[in-house]
């Protein structure tokens, strides 16, 4: 088996299992390098996905809750904000509930976040580093359904960065600027780093019009697809080999 290459902080253990009797490879992993500054907004998406599932519990999402701001309503607390394709589904951590997860305040959320999905972690507090996400690699290309002449947050569902120009779909619409083609916004921190299908270039992804970009989604990041035309399936192909 070769070893997943990456040069990010991800350790990968191999374990056998069966199915209809026959063995297969599961690879776990963890990635300890995610980070989120004080009080703001960072957009993050797990690498991994629970062992034998294909949908991430937002309640066991990290591996270790206890560094988290507990508060009484998403605004003195820590919050996830996932996208709906409307608006945003608000967790907050919970002081009432002992430090969890909660969608409502009264109860712990069984919710989940699909594997290519993505969404905000809202810092209440200083900046946390080492943030740990625990799981199975993925190890199979993976589909994002995108709405017509909409945005959708996709996260970037592997152990490693995902390549821009990997990114396919079969009818990306091209276009002369970020206007009138499909394009890819990347969160910075500050602002968007914003990629559009060229139609100048016969079609590849570009950052400054001139070139095809070499730029990549890191592992635990996320971006958002701009769809220009109708809906669409973006396919974003294993970038290792294990």
């Amino acid at each position: 088996m070769k070893k997943l290459m990456t040069a990010l902080a991800v350790c990968a253990a191999a374990t056998l299992s069966l199915a209809d009797g026959v063995p297969s490879l599961n690879v776990v992993g963890f990635k300890s390098d995610m980070s989120v500054p004080t009080n703001y907004f960072t957009m993050l998406a797990a690498p991994f996905q629970p062992i034998g599932a294909r949908a991430v519990p937002i309640a066991s999402l990290f591996a270790d809750n206890t560094m988290f701001t507990a508060g009484y309503s998403i605004s003195d607390g820590d919050s996830i904000l996932v996208w709906n394709g409307a608006g945003y589904t608000q967790y907050y951590f919970s002081a009432d509930l002992g430090g969890a997860w909660t969608l409502n305040g009264d109860d712990v959320t069984t919710d989940t976040i699909p594997v290519n999905g993505a969404f905000w972690f809202n810092r209440i507090g200083p900046a946390l580093h080492g943030l740990t996400v625990v799981g199975e690699v993925v190890q199979t290309n993976i589909a994002a359904h995108a709405v017509a002449n909409y945005f959708v947050m996709v996260g970037n569902p592997f152990a490693a960065a995902l390549p821009i120009t990997s990114i396919t779909a079969p009818d990306l619409t091209q276009g002369y600027s970020i206007s009138d083609g499909d394009s890819i916004l990347v969160w910075t921190g500050a602002g968007y780093t914003q990629y559009y299908f060229s139609a100048d270039l016969g079609g590849a992804w570009t950052l400054n019009g001139d070139d095809v970009t070499s730029d990549s989604i890191p592992a635990g990041g996320a971006f958002w697809f701009n769809r220009i035309g109708n809906a669409t399936t973006l396919t974003m192909p294993v970038p290792y080999s294990l």
